[in-house]
């Protein structure tokens, strides 16, 4: 039995992959989640079991019509927390909480009221059926909509008796007028008015039902959309993401405008569109030829709603292309504030900006001019509604065809009749901002991420890295101009456990060969294997797992040192956090802080200095001691007494990992046994140390390094 109930859905899930005959890294599959104390929960079991190639969907059935074809599924048992259930039995189940631990679960003992999960292996289709298309447009929130149809059905139930009221509300009227003022009839009148309290009282209670309901539908159709978009955006590969940051920050935000068009109240006035055939007929029984009124203004706005799609649409198209360019000058702008004022460019900025926002403010001057045209003929149209009616009204009164009360009730119904139209026309201008916003996140929901099924999950890494005849050309920045080739027919080998340097001018590849290592981009032709293996058939948080990243520019993010250091390695002990910072240099920063490890490092680490901030990141790759190392320009911002503690604290910190030091200072080759020379994309040289820097300097192999190191002096 097992001891306690936990909150940790990953015993049971382990238990179902043994059933499956799967196993998945641990690491791999919680990898990136946002876990709370490590465990993980309900929101992000479905995450988890697809990384493991396993689908989780939600059961809203009961506990009793759960049969053996549905299992296994994943529940939560009192006292047990969440369990496999493996078998079915007549008053149970057999129940797991991990892979070596069943026990007897008997049916009353399940919490019908928390989440219920069936698990099923993941099908793929084979190349023998590629030609079907099972990809769908919009697919990504389209989901997230149906799993909320039963809270819309309910809010569509509720308007049911919203309409069902006004009905109530119109013969009310009529009844008063045509029936107790003529007879002085008080007594009925006392009737009336409590069956309409009754019934308004109701209506007010089913609105806010309503509302309720369409709120609730929205917080979900939020959370979930929204992190399933943030997923994509951390999945996506460099050459398929946006160039701009705004441009992609614009793209995110119009998640708002999608949101906010499908989870609004105003949406749910589509229910109320099937009414209209009620209220016409009611309004025909009571009026007769009046319900001719409301027939022809619905005629109207339907048609002067589809006659205004096109400008519409074009004046929105326009308005969003020149949002999306604010976005990124303004981006761009606030990364750089500091040397726009340093160099005195503040006129240059002003002018881009004051040009952009006078071409956005006349394009959504424009739509705006299109959306208000709308809402006014909307308005014009119900104001003739209410004349039109009282008008002919008067008409059959005076010809005794129907009683002013009739008449009254008919006014107050076609108003209503024709709500839900002028609310339409509003939608249609609305859904052409929508549109775009669609298009534009199918762009990028659509995009290839990292993950795929089948990788592995594990890697076993001993460090030896090769690149066979590697070629990589990043994206053209513009149509009219060919793509930048970076790397062109790289081919080396690297052995387990030694220190290469990898040195070549400002843009001969020696970044992107690093990035290709860690599969950050994906090159056009060649192979980059780790252990023999190409790096692509890794899932991509095991292979970064083994491997230790100190970019260029030493990235960091709001926090403290220790959450910056701990960021992707939150199972370090503190001496290994305090090891990997001391051979980053921390000492000096963390001695003379009060706050030590827990010192606030502001955004982007803009309350360090640049040297501070690379031994921040240096320490973070360091972290974990994994297997491969990969350093570029580790020390580039660092003092000569720092860098030289660095160098010798990596030169042991280092021993027995495969590191590639990316380098222009020569005060590192030391540390390097192997130099390769990169040129304009290609290997240049390649050999032991003193050999290449003998062929560098052109001085004697046993003095190259001397020579080169004295001159960096």
């Amino acid at each position: 039995m097992p001891g306690g109930a936990g909150d940790s859905y990953l015993p049971a899930l382990k238990a179902v992959l043994r059933v499956f005959g799967k196993s998945a890294d641990v690491s791999a599959m919680l990898a990136g989640l946002p876990l709370r104390g490590g465990e993980l929960t309900a929101d992000y079991l479905a995450e988890a079991a697809e990384r493991a190639d396993v689908s989780a969907a939600a059961y809203d059935g009961t506990i009793a019509a759960i049969t053996r074809t549905q299992l296994p599924m994943i529940v939560s048992a009192v006292d047990y927390g969440p369990v496999a259930l493996l078998t079915r039995h007549a008053n149970g189940f057999t129940a797991a909480r991990g892979p070596d631990e069943t026990f007897w679960l008997p049916d009353d003992t399940i919490d019908a009221a928390a989440p219920m999960f069936r698990l099923a292996p993941a099908y793929y289709f084979d190349q023998r059926s590629e030609l079907l298309d099972l990809e769908r447009p919009h697919q990504w929130f389209r989901g997230s909509l149906f799993a909320n149809r039963a809270l819309y059905g309910y809010a569509i139930l509720a308007g049911l008796f919203v309409n069902l009221a006004a009905i109530a509300i119109s013969l009310f009227t009529m009844a008063v007028y045509d029936r107790v003022i003529p007879n002085n009839a008080l007594s009925s009148l006392v009737a009336l008015l409590i069956g309409i309290i009754v019934i308004v009282l109701t209506d007010a209670g089913m609105r806010m039902v309503r509302g309720y309901l369409v709120d609730a539908a929205g917080r979900r159709f939020d959370v979930s959309v929204g992190a399933r978009i943030f997923r994509q955006l951390l999945a996506m590969r460099g050459a398929t993401r946006p160039q701009s940051a705004g441009t992609l920050a614009n793209s995110v935000r119009d998640f708002e405008t999608v949101r906010e068009f499908f989870t609004s109240a105003t949406l749910v006035t589509l229910g109320d569109v099937p009414f209209v055939l009620l209220f016409l007929g009611i309004i025909f029984w009571i009026g007769g030829w009046l319900v001719l009124v409301p027939l022809a203004a619905i005629c109207v706005l339907v048609g002067a709603g589809l006659l205004l799609q096109t400008p519409i649409h074009t004046a929105v198209a326009q308005a969003h292309r020149e949002a999306a360019h604010k976005s990124a000058f303004l981006h761009e702008a606030m990364a750089g504030i500091d040397t726009i004022k340093a160099v005195n460019a503040q006129a240059w900025a002003r002018r881009h900006w004051e040009a952009i926002i006078a071409r956005n403010a006349e394009t959504s001057l424009v739509s705006r001019q299109w959306t208000s045209f709308s809402g006014s003929l909307s308005s014009a149209v119900m104001n003739f509604v209410t004349i039109g009616t009282v008008a002919l009204g008067a008409v059959l009164v005076a010809e005794g065809l129907i009683t002013s009360g009739a008449l009254i009730a008919a006014v107050i119904l076609a108003g209503r009749t024709i709500q839900p139209f002028v609310q339409v026309a509003g939608l249609m201008a609305r859904w052409q901002q929508t549109r775009l916003a669609v298009e534009s996140l199918d762009v990028f929901m659509t995009a290839p991420g990292e993950e795929k099924s089948g990788q592995l999950q594990h890697v076993a890494a001993k460090g030896a890295l090769s690149f066979r005849n590697v070629t990589f050309s990043y994206p053209p920045a513009a149509d009219d101009v060919p793509p930048q080739t970076a790397l062109e027919g790289v081919s080396f080998e690297i052995e387990a456990g030694s220190c290469v340097a990898i040195l070549g001018r400002v843009g001969s590849g020696k970044s992107t060969a690093l990035r290709l290592a860690l599969n950050l981009d994906e090159p056009q032709s060649g192979h980059v294997l780790l252990d023999g293996v190409d790096v692509r058939q890794y899932h991509p948080a095991a292979l970064r797992a083994a491997i230790g990243y100190a970019g260029q520019e030493a990235v960091l993010f709001h926090g403290t040192i220790r959450d910056n250091i701990l960021a992707a390695r939150p199972g370090v002990s503190d001496a290994e956090l305090l090891a990997a910072a001391r051979t980053a240099g921390l000492d000096d920063l963390l001695s003379r802080s009060v706050t030590g490890l827990q010192t606030p490092v502001g955004e982007r680490g803009g309350r360090l200095s640049g040297g501070e901030r690379q031994a921040v990141s240096l320490a973070r790759a360091l972290a974990g001691q994994p297997p491969v190392l990969l350093l570029d320009e580790p020390t580039s911002a660092m003092d000569n007494t720092t860098e030289q503690r660095v160098i010798a604290g990596l030169a042991e910190a280092r021993r027995g990992l495969t590191t590639l030091i990316v380098t222009h200072k020569p005060a590192l080759l030391p540390l390097a046994s192997r130099i390769i020379v990169l040129d304009q994309g290609k290997v240049a040289m390649d050999g032991p140390r003193d050999a290449v820097l003998a062929r560098l300097t052109g001085k004697p192999p046993q003095q190259a390094l001397n020579v080169v190191t004295q001159t960096a002096h």
